[in-house]
């Protein structure tokens, strides 16, 4: 596998607050904040006035090393360390030969978990083992970049690591640059998100703050002028959190519910999908809705869902689709976001680019007078149809349109409040 880079630009200007911006790597597993602990990866204060950059550069080519832990939790260095690729397995050992004895890897070699890279405890005590990447391999800037970490690593046991280079950007936390990361983060909100390896080798995202006080981030809005509203017009952004794809799913039972969704929504995790799961204990039916990625249509998130549950034998066998739909955010102005349903049977669900515009005024007559359903209604038909796993070819073909297009029904917009 080729060694990729990217480098990341995090800006802002006039924030009109002092706030602290942290970056790190949290990719989907069952012992994330359980065996293995996220790392600060970097940590900068954006100023209240003027402009606040922060540059970051990652680079695929993983590592395994022996961090020095502080009392605080921060990792002082890295110490020894050893570049790995995927399929290899590497051993710590303990030269007690030298004075004072000294801890390296082995040069790795192939490992029996073909998609995963592996480290073994051979020092003869617990020790603690991070994963990483390394930037800069083989020049004098080398650096070792630990992100994850197992803090209590027994005698002989062995560490298992499938990196998905998924990294989150938090505001206002106290943590400090290379502090090893609690379980609280799993309660806070990122206000960006992303997996690197879908991006290009150059990305910039602006932390705003928004009209209620709340910070959110913004790819490719380095034209935005200072003070100016994000949203100036009601035409649908073409940014990735306003498009949302929504599942019902049907379990043969409830026993297996949490950990077919649990599986199901780790897959789509990795492929930058914000997966949420709406469930009642007991029941055999759920929803769950993707926040699409860029460049992503509904269809697209329906093959996503689809390829993630036939990759999980226990959810292709007991898992069905019984219904879909989507959404698109037409416009977001403070606590007030308006949406539009975007229905499969129109061509909207198959384009990930700008939907309609829709006016303001708009927006007015509908609060005072509701919708005229008959105006509005969709001008595609398409019969009813139940998705079921592995019996999804129906779907993926544009369908058969009225006058060679189909559109966004008015009659199921809605809007939104929220606090």
């Amino acid at each position: 596998m080729s060694v990729f880079s990217k480098d990341l630009t995090f800006w802002s200007n006039n924030l009109g607050e002092d706030v602290t911006l942290m970056l790190c790597f949290t990719p989907p597993g069952p012992d994330l904040f359980v065996k293995q602990f996220p790392v600060a990866w970097k940590v900068t204060t954006l100023s209240a006035t003027g402009g606040s950059t922060l540059d970051a550069t990652f680079t695929s080519q993983l590592g395994f090393c022996m961090p020095q832990i502080g009392g605080n939790s921060k990792i002082v260095s890295a110490s020894n360390y050893m570049a790995i690729n995927v399929g290899q397995i590497t051993t710590l050992n303990l030269n007690t030969a030298v004075n004072p004895p000294v801890y390296h890897f082995t040069a790795p070699v192939p490992s029996p978990a073909s998609k995963a890279i592996q480290a073994v405890n051979n020092a003869g005590h617990p020790v603690a083992i991070a994963l990483g990447f390394i930037n800069d391999m083989g020049t004098n800037d080398e650096t070792m970049n630990p992100v994850l970490t197992w803090k209590n690593v027994g005698q002989g046991m062995t560490v298992t690591g499938e990196f998905t280079p998924v990294l989150r950007a938090y505001v206002t936390l106290n943590y400090q640059a290379s502090e090893i990361l609690k379980g609280e983060l799993r309660n806070t909100k990122p206000i960006w998100e992303a997996n690197l390896a879908s991006l290009g080798p150059k990305t910039k995202i602006r932390i705003v703050k928004d009209a209620d006080g709340a910070f959110s981030a913004h790819m490719g809005s380095a034209n935005l002028k200072d003070g100016a509203p994000l949203l100036k017009t009601l035409e649908a952004p073409s940014d990735w959190k306003t498009r949302v794809y929504k599942a019902e799913l049907a379990f043969s039972s409830p026993k297996i519910v949490m950990r077919t969704a649990k599986a199901i929504g780790e897959h789509l995790f990795a492929k930058s999908y914000i997966v949420k799961f709406i469930y009642k204990e007991g029941a055999t039916e759920a929803k769950i809705e993707l926040t699409l990625p860029p460049n992503t249509s509904c269809q697209q998130a329906e093959r996503d869902m689809i390829s993630a549950i036939e990759s999980e034998p226990l959810a292709l066998k007991h898992v069905q689709i019984k219904g879909h739909g989507g959404e698109v955010m037409m416009s977001s102005e403070g606590s007030f976001n308006f949406w539009h349903d975007i229905n499969p049977a129109s061509v909207a669900w198959y384009k990930a680019g700008k939907g309609n515009a829709i006016t303001r005024s708009a927006i007015a007559d509908t609060a005072r007078n509701g919708v005229d359903e008959d105006e509005y209604e969709d001008e595609s038909e398409v019969d009813e149809v139940d998705l079921e796993v592995g019996k999804a070819s129906n779907l993926l073909s544009p369908p058969e349109t009225v006058n060679g297009k189909g559109s966004l029904s008015r009659k199921s917009s809605r809007a939104t409040l929220t606090n």
